[in-house]
């Protein structure tokens, strides 16, 4: 559940609640206002403003007030032309669906870079090239897509497998060892089967990558290493999950690409060494032609 969703559904008391709706319509405004002067301006005192962020699990105000700033920064950024749940309207032309398709994928990409930062992004390559092994633990939607991932690993000589049958992942999961990376991939960080997994996975000691929402979703609870999927859309009111699975593969991208250049050049001439091997081609085309 995001930050803004919990001020807005918890019970707080009458006096808290005063806090929190100044919160809510003032949103960045509050950034450079002291614990005071928000008190002042609300008729409450700064411990109130103290009481609401240990309710919520904070240390204390200062770090609510900077997990407030950050989620309202990114929810109302990017996403200005397009809605993620429904980019298209029913009588549009096929011109114009492509187009708001195209620009939804835009927004994506530009959404999940936002989400992103460097010592993350290295903390995660880091944890991935020291692992001999790699597992993918998700639903049946996101294991087609993270098949093109485990292809591009597999030839530049990593080791990374997907756990496919329902019954065989809790068995698959409870095998593994510390040298080997789980990456769980779960949009929500809710789901139940995947949810399950977890305590097999810390009982061995495997590290855990998440790819998740973001929010104080279960998954996230659960580790320390993730990268976080552009989060616009709802659960089950879309059209479609375009957002969320360009985002996956963006990530995925991501990965694979700083995995690769780690070794760039030995991975580029192995890379056109066993494609040219493999799979012999020619076109006529200036574009394509080698």
């Amino acid at each position: 559940m995001l930050l803004t969703e919990k001020l807005d559904t918890y019970p707080f008391s009458e006096t808290e609640r005063i806090v929190v709706n100044y919160l809510l319509t003032e949103k960045q405004l509050i950034e450079h206002k002291t614990i005071k002067e928000i008190a002042d301006i609300t008729y409450t005192s700064p411990s109130i403003m103290i009481r609401i962020a240990k309710k919520l699990g904070f240390a204390g105000w200062n770090d609510l007030k900077k997990d407030y700033i950050e989620e309202v920064n990114y929810l109302e950024k990017n996403f200005i032309n397009v809605d993620a749940n429904f980019p298209f309207k029913q009588h549009d032309s096929h011109l114009e669906i492509a187009n708001k398709l195209g620009i939804l994928h835009q927004e994506t990409i530009m959404d999940t870079l936002s989400l992103l930062k460097a010592q993350q992004i290295q903390s995660v390559i880091n944890l991935i090239n020291n692992a001999d092994d790699i597992v993918i633990f998700s639903n049946n939607i996101n294991i087609q897509l993270v098949q093109d991932f485990v292809h591009k690993m597999k030839r530049i000589k990593r080791r990374v497998s997907v756990s496919e049958l329902d019954g065989e992942q809790l068995f698959e999961a409870a095998n593994l060892d510390n040298k080997t990376l789980a990456i769980i991939i779960s949009y929500s960080g809710e789901t139940k089967r995947i949810l399950e997994l977890v305590p097999f996975l810390k009982h061995s000691g495997v590290p855990i990558l998440a790819l998740t929402s973001i929010g104080d979703n279960s998954l996230v609870k659960e580790t320390d290493n993730v990268l976080y999927i552009s989060t616009r859309e709802k659960l089950y009111s879309k059209i479609g999950s375009f957002s969320s699975h360009t985002s996956i593969c963006f990530l995925l991208d991501i990965i694979y690409s700083c995995i690769f250049s780690i070794d760039y050049k030995d991975n580029l001439d192995n890379l056109i060494y066993l494609s040219k091997m493999n799979d012999p081609r020619s076109s006529k085309s200036k574009i394509l032609k080698e």
